[in-house]
């Protein structure tokens, strides 16, 4: 996916801004629903 993106700015897209924020979404998002996931399984205890 960073490919795409660096490969799109190597081009001068005009759409490299739309797809600079779906990826800052997209790594957001993964990084808070494992945080989430983990925080879960904690309170449930299992995490240990």
């Amino acid at each position: 996916m960073s490919g795409i993106l660096t490969y799109c700015v190597y081009l001068d897209r005009a759409y490299t801004p739309e797809l600079f924020m779906t990826f800052a979404i997209f790594c957001g998002g993964q990084v808070a629903t494992k945080g989430f996931a983990n925080a879960v399984r904690r309170r449930n205890g299992e995490g240990e």
